[in-house]
């Protein structure tokens, strides 16, 4: 994983894209609290396919546990 701030992100914009096709996960900071990602869109694709939809965990929870806190 390359960890970069913002600032420098800008300037090396095209070799941080080129080091996420390559599979490498850039994290973005900004002073120093990471803020941001860039990744593959194949690796995002599968990521996003594997995490449940909102709409899927809300579906999961039972209408009574709602309103028993």
């Amino acid at each position: 994983m390359c960890v970069t701030s913002i600032y420098e992100a800008r300037n090396n914009f095209s070799s941080l894209i080129k080091r996420a096709e390559e599979g490498e996960v850039v994290e973005l900071t900004r002073y120093d609290k990471p803020v941001a990602v860039i990744m593959s869109y194949g690796d995002y694709q599968v990521k996003k396919q594997s995490l449940p939809s909102l709409l899927d965990k809300l579906s999961a929870i039972k209408l009574e546990d709602w309103f028993s806190a």
